[in-house]
């Protein structure tokens, strides 16, 4: 039996990515530690017996030499580990540091959305002693007080180990006992007003994380809180809240977040949105919060107040959540569909006066059940009914504790440890250095029974092309309503023969610019190749795989020219225009090599022609105008490029002038 513990040091590692949702620095706040040490406070007795220190440090422990002098003063007994896709590794190389040169006889507790039980990860990391599954505020409270008791913590309720053999997973703790009681800004107010003091001096902006409710009632194939361990909701009182906005309202600079599952699921959420309105001084914004499947007329509703309030940091101007628009899909995925088209409904009210598509619009490519027919239909259902936004889609990422991850689950699929060379670049970017080493690495499905790699390769290319061109540039939408309206033919028909031209039976027909993006793409999946190795047309930048697709539109916009007029071909349209309307659509584009290109054309308008503006169409001089920047540095510093350009005309010279009757 453990001895008993005298006075314990509790060591609580975290990292945060810093976020830069507008260009700021923005410090994330400790969250995990106050909340577990918080916890155990209005928990246990034995909070007096008890020594509470985190790290957030970007680094391994190893290269600190502060952080380990630190640890030599007070060695950790229980090291609690907050584990995410971003900092995985780097936590359990801190923990395995800290048992081999430390304290050999601490516990390594680890949770989060990255805890994996599952025999293969167990095995491999035996230095790490309990794994926690789901909410973790009350078992980690009965590890610490079962070890200051000198007893075996292997019979506390929720953990899981490894006994030499195979994983022991423990039931869990009732969530009646695992209650919200989150209230370390009035229980440590003294600290949490110092490291405030702190990082408002320090950094551009700082997130304080928060919660209202912990669980979920649904039961999302790909989310960690779809499985049973977090269908019980906990709430906290609104009086704590309003403290805690109270005292972070005093500082400049605060980006409140939400990590609640559905925020907006009860009327209280409103409540809340109101008293920051009128109680947080200007100080406080909120970083778009997850409203997930939510009535969706209660959600635009609560983001247009934060709008008109100027409270809401997002570059995404509205959200709704739909995964896919196949109800069977989300249905076998364990998503509930009763509410998409009301979600739809509400979109399309929401932004019919939007130019251009700015709103997240959450689409998952991957999902089990999808097929390449069943993608390329539902990318037409999103085109038909304004659907489509600059906002990308989601590649299928794997969690260990979700419903597909399962022991029970009866999906066969195929995943991958996915490395970017930068975390910021893969999610917005467009092009990274060449000398950009690792930073982290996403485990992503990678093929399903119905949907091979190269299929899901290939959809994902033309997808988030679409998005670009499509949702956010329009500049797809001209030969498509141009079809429609003129020779009968509707989108769906039309993506019919886009996506076909990407298929992976085509590859050897595509242009070989377009070929060797999806083959570099599908090689980088298979794991041939640790990093996409796909660099930009001068040389100098490594490409980013979810934007691949966009830079070649403007890179090498007369490959993806040919693609369209193949879709001509095999729709069977003989049209004296469409040269006419594709020279139109070439001019009004921004061009990473303009010298190839001329932005001035004299031309009917086609835009006004395909949405049928007049029965009879006069030339005009126009010229398309960039704004003056420097794209690459834009693209470099990750910053948003003006895409959409300035259209300037002028009357054509008699000479040239013709009139166009169509009909």
């Amino acid at each position: 039996m453990p001895a008993i513990i005298i006075k314990m040091n509790i060591f609580i590692n975290t990292n945060y990515i810093e976020d830069f949702t507008r260009g700021d620095v923005e410090k994330r706040f400790p969250l995990i530690y106050f909340w577990l040490k918080d916890y155990y406070y209005q928990r246990s007795e034995n909070f007096d017996r008890t020594h509470w220190s985190y790290s957030d440090a970007p680094g391994s422990i190893e290269d600190n030499a502060e952080l380990q002098a630190q640890l030599r003063a007070t060695p950790p007994d229980i090291v609690g580990l907050s584990l995410y896709m971003w900092n995985a590794d780097l936590l359990l190389a801190n923990a395995r540091w800290i048992k081999e040169n430390i304290n050999p006889d601490c516990i390594i507790v680890a949770a989060g959305p990255n805890a994996d039980s599952r025999d293969p990860w167990m095995r491999e990391h035996t230095y790490v002693d309990f794994v926690v599954n789901g909410p973790g505020g009350e078992t980690f409270k009965r590890i610490i007080d079962g070890r200051l008791a000198g007893e075996d913590c292997r019979d506390v309720a929720g953990v899981s180990y490894w006994n030499g053999l195979s994983t022991i997973r423990n039931a869990p703790v009732p969530r009646k006992e695992d209650p919200l009681v989150l209230d370390y800004m009035n229980n440590f107010r003294d600290e949490v007003v110092a490291m405030l003091d702190d990082y408002t001096q320090r950094y551009d902006k700082v997130i304080v994380l928060t919660m209202y409710i912990q669980g979920c009632p649904y039961s999302c194939s790909f989310c960690e809180q779809g499985t049973s361990l977090w269908t019980k909701i906990n709430k906290r009182t609104l009086e704590k809240m309003y403290t805690e906005i109270d005292l972070i309202s005093q500082y400049p600079g605060i980006i409140y977040e939400f990590a609640d599952a559905n925020f907006g699921i009860v009327p209280e959420y409103e409540t809340i949105l109101d008293y920051i309105i009128a109680n947080a001084k200007g100080n406080i914004s909120l970083k778009k919060p997850p409203f997930a499947k939510n009535n969706v007329e209660h959600t635009f509703h609560l983001i247009q107040k934060m709008q008109d309030a100027g409270i809401y940091h997002s570059p995404h101007d509205g959200m709704i959540t739909l995964q896919d628009p196949n109800p069977e899909i989300v249905k076998y995925n364990g998503r509930p569909f009763s509410k998409e088209y009301e979600k739809i409904k509400a979109y399309q009210e929401y932004t019919k006066d939007q130019a251009h598509k700015t709103a997240q619009i959450e689409i998952i490519l991957g999902m089990p059940g999808q097929t390449w027919d069943t993608l390329w239909n539902s990318l037409s259902d999103l085109m038909s009914q304004d659907l489509v936004s600059h906002y990308m889609p989601y590649l299928y990422l794997i969690f260990p504790n979700t419903v597909l991850t399962s022991p029970d689950s009866e999906i066969e699929i195929t995943y991958r440890r996915m490395k970017v060379r930068r975390e910021r670049g893969w999610v917005t970017g467009w092009i990274d250095p060449l000398d950009s080493q690792v930073e982290m690495d996403y485990v992503h499905l990678t093929s399903t029974p119905t949907l091979s790699t190269e299929e899901l390769v290939s959809a994902h290319y033309y997808w988030t092309l679409v998005n670009h061109i499509y949702g956010f540039l329009g500049w797809m939408r001209t030969p498509v309503d141009y079809l429609q309206r003129y020779h009968n033919i509707d989108v769906y028909q039309f993506m019919r023969h886009f996506a076909a031209q990407f298929h992976p039976d085509r590859w050897k027909d595509l242009p070989a610019s377009i070929r060797t993006d999806i083959e570099l793409t599908a090689r980088w999946f298979r794991g041939d190749d640790e990093l996409l190795q796909r660099k930009s047309d001068c040389g100098k930048y490594w490409l980013c795989g979810r934007r691949l697709s966009q830079y070649r539109f403007h890179a090498d916009y007369s490959d993806f020219e040919t693609l369209f007029y193949r879709v001509f071909d095999a729709l069977g349209v003989e049209d004296d225009q469409l040269d006419d309307l594709m020279r139109w659509q070439c001019t009004k584009l921004l061009h990473f090599t303009p010298s190839k290109y001329s932005n001035t054309i004299t031309s009917y308008n086609y835009d006004d022609i395909a949405q049928g503006t007049s029965d009879v169409y006069w030339k005009s001089k126009f010229t398309f105008k960039s704004a003056d920047q420097d794209v690459w540095d834009k693209m470099l510093k990750l910053e948003d490029v003006n895409w959409v350009m300035e259209t300037l005309w002028e009357p054509a010279q008699p000479s040239e002038q013709v009139e166009l009757i169509v009909r």
